[in-house]
């Protein structure tokens, strides 16, 4: 950098088996989403009936690294792996 350059590009971090671990946080996101449905619907007096549609999506977020003065160390910042989903669910009469 101090020859001029303005920008910085890598290191990259990543997760070793990062399919493994979106799959968890798919199959949580879902446990979450019909425990919060059969919940509302309980509410209601209803039970909930079969699952109608579902969206999901799954994020895995860049590392984000500071360079320190000198050009070294790097440090990363924690790795979050995201997964939401939409189900619509039919209730039950």
């Amino acid at each position: 950098m101090a020859a001029g350059a303005d920008q910085v590009h890598g290191p990259k971090f990543a997760i070793g088996d990062s399919a493994a671990i979106v799959l968890g946080a798919l199959d949580d996101a879902v446990a979450d989403a019909r425990r919060r449905a059969e919940r509302l619907a309980a509410s209601c007096g209803r039970a909930l009936g079969p699952i109608r549609s579902i969206d999901a999506r799954d994020e895995d977020e860049e590392v984000r690294f500071e360079l320190m003065s000198g050009g070294m160390p790097v440090e990363p910042s924690d790795r979050a792996v995201t997964a939401n989903v939409t189900i619509v669910f039919a209730l039950e009469d």
